[in-house]
């Protein structure tokens, strides 16, 4: 079976919602991953920690409007640190990583 749809984000025939039924909002993810997730959040319950995701999937379009909305300078671009970085200074090809990070 051809998966590229998928990979492109294409597609939402993958995805599951996360949250389904304990939360007004939906967490989109791929089907495969709930229930190892579950288990790695079990695990760190038991050791103190509240592991949560901060994202989930993301159609390429809505990809796409992120990623121009940063290289415009409409979002922001940080560092490690939460710096905010002048895309201005840096050559094109430094811009990538920048946007991607």
């Amino acid at each position: 079976m051809d998966n590229s749809d998928i990979l492109t984000g294409s597609t939402e025939r993958h995805l599951t919602d996360l949250y389904a039924g304990q939360s007004s909002s939906a967490m989109l993810v791929h089907q495969e991953i709930v229930e190892p997730l579950t288990e790695l959040q079990q695990g760190a319950a038991q050791a103190g920690f509240d592991l949560r995701l901060c994202s989930g999937f993301r159609s390429f379009e809505l990809q796409l409007h992120i990623w121009n909305g940063k290289l415009s300078g409409l979002r922001p671009v940080v560092d490690q640190s939460g710096t905010r970085i002048n895309l201005e200074l840096l050559s094109p090809w430094q811009k990538i990583p920048a946007v991607m990070r």
